[in-house]
């Protein structure tokens, strides 16, 4: 596997225009198996992992391993042309346009979300530890929201935290993936005004902005 894609990446230097209409590459070794961008090093090259493997099991009649799971999952026909469709990303970082493709946990959130939006009108919690992702998950949702085949009718989406520099970190996110028209709420007046008209937008905005002010200043609720 670590020769595999040692070998991908001597390719990439050697033979550019080998990779000219890459979408992902893929270091096999029979029973191993990781994938990874055009222009990644080894240490972002990821495993696919899958919560159910029954149908493939039994495809194979053996305990499929990670090769097979990310040559099953990931090239599945219509997941392959939904992660380039909607979870390539190209982040603008330090003045160099990077590629980034969905870990699978990223993948499977994102598309959960929006199937229980679509059945049931209502979505869930997504638990994420430090370092995850969650900011490129929210991309990735806020992207397929706004997909006209989804049928959300381009709604408003509002991405609300409990902390400023959170707030700071999402807001640039999107703008360094390209995310058409972000706008982060700058004041409580501001977050107002952007609401009234609601069709269409992308907020980022942080809780504290929802509190109301009596007449002193001083917090009545928090809507």
């Amino acid at each position: 596997e670590q020769e595999a894609i040692q070998d991908l990446l001597y390719y990439q230097k050697n033979s550019e225009r080998l990779f000219q209409y890459n979408q992902i590459c893929v270091g096999l070794c029979r029973v191993k198996g990781r994938y990874g961008a055009i222009g990644a090093k080894e240490t972002h090259y990821q495993v696919y992992k899958s919560d159910d493997n029954e149908d493939l099991k039994n495809l194979l009649e053996t305990t499929p391993t990670y090769q097979d799971i990310l040559l099953y999952n990931l090239f599945e026909k219509s997941r392959f042309l939904d992660i380039i469709r909607n979870f390539v990303l190209y982040e603008v970082t330090e003045g160099s346009k990077v590629k980034k493709l969905p870990r699978y946990q990223q993948i499977r959130a994102t598309n959960k979300t929006i199937q229980k939006l679509q059945e049931e009108g209502e979505g869930g919690v997504i638990w994420h530890t430090q370092g995850s992702g969650k900011s490129i998950t929210m991309v990735y949702i806020a992207t397929k929201l706004r997909r006209e085949e989804n049928k959300f009718d381009n709604p408003t989406i509002i991405i609300m935290t409990d902390r400023v520099d959170l707030d700071d970190q999402i807001s640039k996110t999107f703008q360094r993936c390209g995310f058409e028209n972000p706008i982060q709420a700058a004041s409580i007046k501001h977050l107002k005004g952007l609401i009234q008209d609601s069709y269409g937008k992308t907020i980022t905005t942080t809780l504290q902005k929802f509190q109301i002010f009596d007449e002193d200043g001083n917090v009545v609720k928090v809507k």
